[in-house]
């Protein structure tokens, strides 16, 4: 009878192993995203994927932080070494119209609010493809946080910790050199000075071996047999543009259907894309998928 309990426990013990290896190699393969490229740049930039901030340093989910404090993110808006800088929601206890600058110390996650915009007139939208006179927050530069509800303008200065009003019409927007827009899953619209040009994927992999790789995995397949690997890869939120530079955002997914945008930036001196990095998104690329301005 023992010798027979013994054979029982070592079969229930080697499927036990059985199970726990194949957990392992399920989890392992989810999370791959079936292509193996590098970066075709020297430097990746600050970008906020669904509330996670990805930097040099740091993988922090900043909207996280700003739930823990009683706020809700509304965007990354610039990031200087250990410290970022976004616009949130006012806090949950106050109840009010407002829009509020905080700073969040990457290194600690500690949340410091600064700045609250009062009677809001507008909605918070994050909006990194139009100009910058329709987006409700931007970096100007020279440390200065911009927050505009298209009624007021609202001016922030990292470094002195104040702030000047000044009416929408009356503000001074800075202008672009670079532009785009989406034109369909598989192409989008970039205009850099005078110079208008529409660049499909195909357009895209002739001059990035990242994208090329990428790109022949277009009709395979999912788990469940479906063709969503590069389904829609470009979408009406693709384009973003930070200051001079302008990126693409497109979706990819894993064999088990998970999603991960593939960012990409256009070199005008080239006129072509170079592949950057990709994360894992969860869900199609959106405004809420951006790329932050930063400063060393």
């Amino acid at each position: 009878m023992n010798s027979i309990k013994r054979v029982g426990f070592a079969v229930v013990l080697l499927l036990a192993i059985l199970v726990s290896i194949a957990a392992v190699y399920f989890i392992a393969a989810s999370r791959q995203t079936n292509i193996d490229v590098h970066s075709e740049t020297e430097h990746s930039p600050a970008v906020c994927v669904y509330g996670k901030l990805y930097t040099d340093n740091h993988q922090v989910d900043v909207g996280a932080i700003c739930r823990r404090n009683g706020f809700s993110l509304y965007e990354v808006l610039y990031v200087e070494n250990e410290n970022a800088y976004i616009v949130c929601s006012a806090n949950a206890s106050t109840q009010s119209n407002s829009w509020t600058i905080a700073h969040i110390d990457l290194s600690s996650s500690t949340f410091t609010p600064k700045y609250h915009f009062e009677d809001v007139q507008s909605p918070y939208i994050i909006n990194s493809s139009k100009p910058y006179s329709e987006r409700n927050g931007f970096y100007c530069g020279d440390g200065i946080l911009v927050l505009s509800d298209l009624s007021n303008v609202h001016s922030y200065n990292v470094a002195t910790n104040t702030a000047t009003v000044q009416p929408y019409h009356d503000y001074s927007f800075p202008s672009r050199l670079v532009s785009g827009r989406f034109v369909s899953e598989n192409g989008i619209e970039i205009r850099y000075n005078e110079k208008q040009q529409i660049f499909s994927l195909e357009d895209i992999a002739e001059n990035s071996d990242a994208v090329s790789e990428i790109a022949t995995l277009r009709n395979s397949t999912i788990w469940d047999g479906k063709t969503l690997k590069l389904s829609n890869f470009f979408n009406e939120c693709s384009v973003k543009t930070v200051g001079d530079m302008l990126y693409a955002m497109g979706s990819f997914y894993n064999y088990w259907g998970e999603s991960y945008a593939v960012l990409l930036v256009y070199d005008p001196a080239l006129n072509c894309f170079h592949y950057i990095d990709h994360y894992l998104s969860g869900d199609w690329v959106s405004n809420e998928c951006y790329v932050v301005c930063t400063t060393s």
